[in-house]
C-alpha cells in the first residue's frame, strides 16, 4: 500500500488499495498452487481473484474514474486504465482451465504496473482534488458494489 501522500486516510481509497493487496495476494497464490501442482487450489484461487478483480474494477470505473472524467482531469489516463481492465479480463477469460504459469506471471506483472499507476497517480490526485460532488460519485459506486 502506498503511504507517501496520505491518500490512504480516505476510506474509499484505502478500500481500493486494500483490494489491490488482496488481488495481488490471490494472484500469487494461484502461481504457487500451479507450481506445486495443486490444480484444484489454483482454480479456486483464480476464481476468487477474477471475481474480486472484476468487482474492484467496476468500483473504480463507476467511482473514481467517472468522477475524474466529470472534472475533465486525466481523462486519457483513466481511459487507458479502463482499457487495461478490459485487457486483463479478456486474458483471464481466455484461460481454459488452470492458466499456464508463465501467462499468469506475465498477467500479474502487468497488473502490478497497473496498480502502481493507480496507487501513485489516480488515488493521490483524487484525494487532493475531489470535493463533495466527486466523492458522492465514488460513494455511489462503492454502495452499488
Amino acid at each position: 500500500m502506498c503511504e507517501y501522500c496520505g491518500c490512504d486516510q480516505n476510506a474509499y481509497i484505502r478500500e481500493l488499495m486494500d483490494q489491490h493487496d488482496r488481488i495481488t495476494d490471490l494472484g500469487d497464490a494461484v502461481v504457487r498452487a500451479l507450481h506445486s501442482g495443486d490444480v484444484a487450489r489454483a482454480q479456486t484461487d483464480l476464481a476468487e481473484f477474477t471475481a474480486l478483480l472484476k468487482n474492484h474494477n467496476d468500483i473504480e470505473e463507476r467511482g473514481i474514474f467517472a468522477a475524474m472524467k466529470e472534472l475533465g482531469e486525466f481523462v486519457e489516463l483513466v481511459d487507458d486504465l479502463a482499457g487495461e481492465h478490459v485487457d486483463l479480463h479478456a486474458r483471464l477469460d481466455g484461460f481454459d482451465g488452470p492458466p499456464p504459469i508463465d501467462e499468469m506471471v506475465t498477467l500479474l506483472a502487468d497488473l502490478a504496473l497497473h496498480v502502481e499507476r493507480e496507487n501513485r497517480g489516480v488515488f493521490p490526485f483524487a484525494y487532493s482534488a475531489f470535493s463533495g460532488a466527486e466523492w458522492a460519485v465514488v460513494d455511489q459506486a462503492h454502495k452499488a458494489a
